[in-house]
């Protein structure tokens, strides 16, 4: 999204957060239909996974690093929005 930052949802100027954990690069930790996570090494669900698995995933991979730019835009917050509540309707009921 062109002139979007991290947290481009928030209204907030730009700013630095040091002690932030962030995985940059990292691969993809997808998911399978019934939500189950999927690791970047795996083809197989596993519904004992958990989000933070594939954080610490990317962490013990070497993707880590500390420092994060976030900032807010105002005209991108509803397109956040819409996106995400598309998103998660879509995931939660497809079939309307």
């Amino acid at each position: 999204m062109p002139g979007a930052n991290h947290s481009f949802d928030r209204t907030s100027p730009l700013e630095y957060i040091p002690e932030a954990s962030v995985t940059p690069g990292a691969p993809t930790f997808y998911i399978a239909d019934d939500g189950a996570f999927i690791l970047p090494t795996s083809d197989e669900p596993d519904p004992e996974l958990v989000d933070r698995d594939g954080f610490l995933y990317a962490i013990e991979a070497g993707f880590g690093v500390r420092g994060a730019h976030i900032s807010g835009n105002p005209d991108l917050v509803p397109v956040f929005y819409d996106d995400m509540m598309t998103f998660w309707t879509d995931v939660m009921f497809p079939d309307g």
